[in-house]
This record gives C-alpha cells, structure tokens and sequence, in this order.
C-alpha cells in the first residue's frame, strides 16, 4: 500500500469520527458509498464522499477548523509532507510545506504531475480555487471582527512584529490589540517567538500556521490580480521574485524540525530556536537563525539558515563566530551551514579541515531520515 493510502486510512478515521458526531446522517451516507467494494476502493470512496461534503457547503464548519481543534491532530513535518509531490526537487517541495504547512487536505490537492506554478494557479491563485477563502471561511467561523483580525494578520505577514508597529498598520488602538492577538494565539495562527534562554519580554508576533502565513503575504495584497482573473499574467511578477524571500523562515523551521528528527548530533538534545539581541562591539541588531543547546554539556549548535540563489561562503563563518562571541552562553560552539544553493569552494576546504564545522545542502536535509 503507497503513502496515499496510508494517508487516507490516517485522515479518514478522523474525518469519520469528526462526521459522525456532527452530522451523522452524512457519515452514514459516506460509509453505504463504499459498500461491496475492495478495501482500497472502499476507503477511496469514503474519502471523497467526505470531501464532497465539506467542497459542495455541507461541512459544519472550516476545515482548517474541523482538522486541528477537533482532532488535535498535529500537521505533518516537512520530509512527511514532501510524501504528497515526490516527484518534486526539493526546493520545490519546501515550497510545498511553506504554503501547506504541512496540513494533510492541502497536501493532498498538490498534484506533482504538474508544475509548482500550476498547482498554485489552480489551488489558491483562484477565486474559484478551494483554498482562496479559506483564511476568511476560518475567520468568519472563529471570530465576529473579521476585518480586525484579518488586518491584524496582514500587518504581522507584512513585516510588523511589535504591538505597536502591528497596531498602527492595522488600524487599531494599542490598548486593545493584546486581546486580539491572545484570541489569534488561542487557536494556533499567531505564536510569540523570543530569543533562545531570553524572557518573554523581547518576544516579537509571528503567524506560525504556515498557510496563513502564506496567504496572507502573497493572497490578500493580489486579490484585485486574481478576482480579474490575471494571476496566470501577473504570476511571474508579484509571486515568483518573492518566493525565496518569502521562504526564508519557512526554512529556519525545516531545519529546526532536521535537527529535532533527524540529524545525527553530536551531543544529547536540549533546546533549539533562534537568537537575537543587540550588539555593542558590532553597533547593530544581529540574529542567529538557528541555536541547539546541548542537554548535558555547554556545548551548542549555532546555524546559518540561507534560502536563496547563491551559494553560502566563508564570511558566514566569521559572521556566526563573530555573533557566538555576542551570544555567549557556551563553552564550545559547533558551526552548522544549512544552503539552498550549497558552498563556495573556500567553506567547503574549511569544513574537510574542521570537525566543527558542517555543511548542508537542502538535498541533505531531504535524504535523510526515515518519513513515516
């Protein structure tokens, strides 16, 4: 049995019993759908009764909703994810999880016979597309100030991480923004990122659910383009260039997850996130993209994230070693190079003549560890 399988037998069994407890009548219709079948086609047909009734109005409420408060379900990772478009490069896939987040139903209206650009024409870029109004649908299901909330996440994609910052682009006065923003971080859009071993006083807002975050920077600032119908015109213009931007972050959290799952450490554990604070030597704001801490020495991990079109060379490692010394805290760093685009020839002559020092590419990062 392939992983699409796997993954309907995993998504049906919630599916069902998330059904069968809020419109029973449609659970049972459902389940008669596959009568006298074999098993796969059964489960097949099961499936897609369900998704007529979320796709044609009679779900009860957003799927986004449905799937992750109901079920408490956690999304799949990024090697998981890439299971769904394996015929994909992985730069291709990371994509994939940046806009899916790793939400199964996404996932599964990625078809890898197609191109990327494609996929997202049809899926989102579309005012008819299953997951243009998804974000509002799930607005209008959770809250009764949808446009609050909605400039509220168009501020914080836009690039506002601070109360202020996000309460006077979205209009809205200072006193009263916690509250919206706790409400956002109840359900899991919004998350408040602080420095690793800092206080939550220097924490800085974040949309941390990966499809809200992709459509509100790329859907809501197009919606004239794609109303019109001129998405397929526009798309190499107002999407393409802005995609490894956009991805920068999105790859500062596959790499997290690498190091959590699947990586060979050379030590036990402890923590992992990111760093930043000032820097009096260096007169600016400086930021570490990735950090792990050993749980049972001082030693740390210390990483440059980079997801962009040329490749990463040895004045990183002066920048990291520069900023290890800002950051303090351990006895004994190790320097990990996470590329897109790979090395130039002087990082990689350093890192053959130091053990200290790793280099991977995001072919790496996709070829190990075992999706299951």
């Amino acid at each position: 049995m392939d992983f699409k399988f796997i993954f309907i037998k995993f998504y049906l069994i919630q599916l069902y019993w998330y059904l069968s407890h809020t419109c029973p009548e449609l659970a049972i219709r459902a389940l008669l759908s596959g009568v006298g079948l074999h098993q796969e086609a059964q489960e097949l047909s099961v499936f897609h009764r369900l998704q007529q009734a979320l796709r044609f109005g009679q779900w009860p409420q957003p799927l986004h909703k449905a799937v992750r408060n109901q079920f408490l379900v956690k999304p799949f990772d990024y090697l998981d994810s890439s299971q769904f478009v394996p015929s994909y490069s992985c730069y291709d896939k990371a994509i994939v999880y940046g806009i899916t987040g790793g939400i199964p139903r996404y996932l599964e209206l990625f078809d890898d016979s197609v191109s990327l650009k494609e996929n997202l024409l049809y899926n989102i870029f579309d005012s008819n597309s299953v997951l243009f109004n998804e974000r509002e649908n799930y607005l209008k299901e959770e809250f009764s100030e949808v446009s609050t909330y909605s400039s509220i996440l168009n501020a914080i994609a836009g690039g506002c991480t601070k109360i202020t910052d996000i309460a006077s682009l979205a209009g809205i006065q200072v006193g009263a923004l916690p509250s919206y923003l706790n409400k956002l971080r109840e359900v899991g859009v919004i998350d408040k990122l602080v420095p690793l071993g800092e206080s939550g006083k220097k924490g800085i807002w974040r949309i941390c659910d990966l499809f809200f975050r992709f459509h509100s920077f790329f859907v809501t600032r197009n919606i004239s383009t794609i109303v019109s119908g001129r998405m397929p015109m526009a798309y190499d213009k107002v999407v393409a260039p802005l995609l490894n931007d956009y991805m920068g972050k999105v790859f500062e959290e596959i790499v997290k997850q690498y190091i959590e799952r699947h990586a060979e450490l050379p030590f036990p554990l402890g923590q992992v996130g990111t760093w930043w604070g000032g820097s009096k030597s260096l007169h600016k704001e400086i930021e570490i993209d990735i950090v792990a801490t050993s749980a049972v020495s001082n030693d740390a991990i210390i990483g440059s994230v980079k997801f962009r079109e040329r490749r990463t060379g040895s004045h990183e490692l002066d920048l990291m070693r520069s900023y290890s010394r800002e950051m303090g805290g351990a006895g004994n760093f190790l320097y990990w190079f996470f590329s897109r685009s790979g090395f130039d020839e002087d990082l990689r002559k350093l890192a053959e003549n130091d053990e200290n020092i790793r280099l991977y590419t995001i072919e790496d990062i996709y070829g190990s560890g075992v999706a299951f």
